[in-house]
């Protein structure tokens, strides 16, 4: 009887829980084959011509055991898709597919000058509120390049009946496929020049071997702005 009951438990606590979702695994062989080649923690992408400036960085995470894939934006372009910010989703798709990747990091802020351009593409989504209290009727959301897959399993473009919306929540339209779910951690540094990347470079690099036990990094400062309108959303 008692052999019994401890081979129950051990079902018990082996078994899948009821009800629980599992996102962007499209089976048990694809998430096997994924452990044997996690060759790259790490992925990030850059103007090609600031890929120096960001070595150190690299050779750092390297030495703290984050295994580091640095990738000029050039390459990523190769990829297929209808403009610079898919193809730019298609490769950490690729990346995470392939590497295994975790954390990805985006180099690149706006170019100077009053024409929008992008040192790094950037995606913007449309929400419900376009011409209401907040004026916006897009904005930018860096969990497009997070989001690689929906809840099927399938590479989620946020823009499923292909009409150029992107993040469709407007008018009553919602695109149901998008999950909102990041498959990996994506970070950006909106760096304008390469000396600003090498500043950044720098003080990462002091921060993470710095900050760690210090009393300062103890402290933090909060602002916040009542609306009063806000009520009217």
């Amino acid at each position: 009887m008692k052999k019994i009951i401890v081979a129950l438990v051990l079902l018990i606590m082996l078994a899948p829980p009821l009800g629980g979702n599992v996102y962007n695994i499209k089976n048990f062989e694809e998430n096997k084959s994924r452990a044997a080649i996690d060759a790259y923690d790490f992925l990030i992408i850059a103007p090609d011509n600031w890929l120096d400036s960001l070595q150190p960085f690299v050779d750092f995470k390297e030495t703290h055991g984050v295994k580091t894939k640095l990738v000029g934006l050039s390459e990523c372009l190769k990829m297929n898709g209808r403009d610079d910010a898919e193809k730019v989703k298609y490769y950490i798709k690729y990346a995470y597919d392939t590497w295994g990747i975790k954390y990805v990091l985006l180099v690149g802020g706006r170019k100077p000058g009053f024409k929008e351009r992008w040192y790094m593409p950037v995606r913007y989504v449309h929400n419900s509120f376009g011409g209401g209290f907040w004026g916006e009727p897009c904005f930018l959301s860096d969990l497009y390049f997070a989001d690689l897959y929906d809840g099927n399993g399938k590479f989620s473009s946020w823009d499923t009946n292909e009409n150029g919306i992107f993040g469709e929540w407007r008018n009553g339209s919602v695109d149901k496929n998008i999950d909102l779910k990041p498959d990996v951690y994506v970070g950006r540094w909106p760096a304008r020049s390469e000396e600003e990347v090498k500043i950044v470079v720098e003080k990462t690099i002091d921060y993470e071997e710095h900050a760690h036990g210090s009393t300062w990094a103890r402290r933090i400062v909060c602002s916040w702005r009542y609306i009063s309108r806000i009520s009217n959303l």
